[in-house]
């Protein structure tokens, strides 16, 4: 059934150099991933789109790869995917993040600009050390083996978003 397929989605521009989307692909093209029931949806726009369907496509993965292009409602986005995949190797705080924890979602990020403040492991989410194969491909891996626990962290991701946003809500 389609409902049982582990859906992930990466909400950054289509620029592979800082957002790391050709790192995340080689990752899924290799080791378990081929024989698990996932499917990644990219959303937002950018000069990389053709670059990254010949590159899925030479993973073997291009079936499993949605390009949903620019999507302005993000609680869309959240309604229909399970788990944020950030596999930047440049970024300052991504209001990506921000968005799907304040929609209950967990996410698997990389080790760069503000993403520590935010995302917690084991808690609100899963940290790669590094924007490297390895180190994304190891963050993945934790993440998926917690899938079943998923909903208590974005539910724990909502409550520490809603935190820093607004530290004293009595005071409004």
């Amino acid at each position: 059934a389609h409902s049982d397929v582990v859906k992930m989605a990466t909400v950054a521009r289509l620029d592979a150099a800082f957002k790391g989307q050709d790192v995340l692909f080689q990752v899924l093209g290799g080791g378990d991933w081929p024989h698990r029931h996932w499917l990644l949806r990219l959303y937002g726009a950018g000069a990389d789109r053709a670059f990254l369907e010949r590159l899925a496509k030479m993973y073997g993965i291009a079936e499993r790869i949605e390009f949903c292009g620019h999507v302005g409602d993000i609680g869309c986005v959240w309604a229909e995917n399970h788990l944020l995949v950030l596999p930047s190797r440049s970024e300052g705080t991504p209001l990506s993040l921000v968005e799907a924890m304040l929609c209950g979602r967990p996410s698997v990020v990389t080790d760069v600009g503000g993403n520590l403040e935010w995302v917690d492991e084991p808690f609100t989410g899963f940290i790669a050390e590094a924007p490297s194969p390895r180190a994304i491909g190891n963050a993945l891996e934790r993440a998926w083996t917690a899938r079943e626990f998923w909903g208590e962290m974005g539910q724990r991701a909502h409550l520490a978003a809603m935190s820093k946003i607004n530290p004293n809500p009595e005071e409004t």
